[in-house]
């Protein structure tokens, strides 16, 4: 305290006020990502892939996939979330790359999407391909892994997925 040339309570107060702050902050970008994931909607809409089965042309999933760099595992929830509440028929799959060369894969089904595949089945191929592991629930899963070797051919994996679960259930039925 003596070598900053200040006192305890100036320095406690700073601190305290700092982290007033941050709180602040926090809740102002967890506002921002809300609006952000509302206005991607359309867009994940527009960059979804429909599968059809290929013995039953009523059988379809839409699944949205994404490589990403950019946004943090709390955007991806929350969009993920709101897009398959939204359109029950999505899957939603995000791998993120981090910066300390790891990837999270974070999956969600919506209602009717989850009848054929589960988000924690996809979560967990998709984990242990990258080297780890990964579960959760039908609607939601999450994982990841260390082998960025793998990253290139993921978005193909995820589709071959996708229509081996739609193909088996069309069986199924």
């Amino acid at each position: 305290v003596n070598k900053l040339g200040t006192n305890r309570e100036k320095i406690i107060e700073t601190f305290s006020r700092n982290f007033d702050e941050l709180d602040k902050s926090k809740k102002k970008i967890k506002s921002l990502l809300k609006r952000i994931s509302i206005v991607s909607l359309d867009q994940i809409n527009k960059e979804s892939f429909t599968l059809k089965s290929g013995s039953d042309e009523d059988k379809f999933l839409r699944y949205y996939f994404k490589m990403d760099e950019d946004f943090d595992d709390e955007y991806h929830l929350l969009v993920g979330q709101t897009s398959t509440e939204r359109s029950s028929d999505l899957i939603y799959i995000s791998v993120i790359v981090t910066e300390n060369k790891s990837a999270k894969v974070i999956v969600f089904c919506g209602k009717d999407a989850t009848k054929i595949v589960k988000a924690n089945t996809i979560a967990s191929y998709l984990s242990r391909i990258l080297g780890g592991s990964g579960g959760g629930t039908p609607n939601f899963g999450q994982g990841g892994g260390t082998l960025l070797k793998s990253l290139p051919s993921i978005g193909e994996t995820v589709r071959k997925i996708i229509m081996e679960k739609l193909d088996e259930t069309t069986i199924k039925d």
